[in-house]
């Protein structure tokens, strides 16, 4: 992980030299590697100037990390600096800056449809008196086990745990 976290010092520094270079500010988040949900690759706080790395993911990808999402929220950052008032999350500002620092300007969580950790989710059987079997997530099911009525659509009975 320490050279992994080299990699991203070296990107760092080398997207601020761009930045400097071509916006004339600086810009210098903070970079945690705090972040292990399945859905969240990274993550940019305007409030504390800190960009969330996915650890899991950055071990995972390596280089196609750091090069896709730490520069994506490394821009965020960038933008936060250059358009302190509103912009929308993805939008033209945001766009130029990905530009200049060589990615394209939207979010690419597709890169890392197949890692590891990727969340399946559980499913629960239920019967009916029609006897199809009926998978419902674990939301469904635990609105079912609050005592929540679930009705088959097609035979109009009460679901039950198979």
């Amino acid at each position: 992980m320490v050279r992994l976290q080299k990699q991203v010092l070296d990107k760092y520094n080398e997207l601020r030299k761009i930045v400097k270079d071509n916006f004339d500010v600086n810009v210098s988040p903070t970079i945690t590697y705090d972040l292990n949900s399945v859905r969240i690759a990274g993550q940019y706080s305007p409030k504390y100037n800190t960009i969330r790395l996915n650890k899991a993911l950055l071990e995972q990808y390596k280089g196609v990390y750091i090069d896709n999402t730490f520069v994506h929220e490394f821009a965020h950052s960038v933008v936060d600096v250059l358009y302190p008032y509103y912009t929308k999350p993805h939008g033209k500002e945001f766009k130029k800056v990905c530009r200049v620092l060589g990615i394209e300007g939207k979010a690419r969580t597709n890169l890392y449809s197949d890692a590891s950790f990727s969340k399946t989710k559980e499913l629960f059987s239920y019967t009916c008196s029609c006897g199809y079997d009926h998978k419902v997530t674990k939301v469904i099911h635990n609105k079912i086990q609050r005592g929540q009525q679930r009705i088959c659509t097609i035979c109009n009975t009460t679901l039950k745990k198979a």
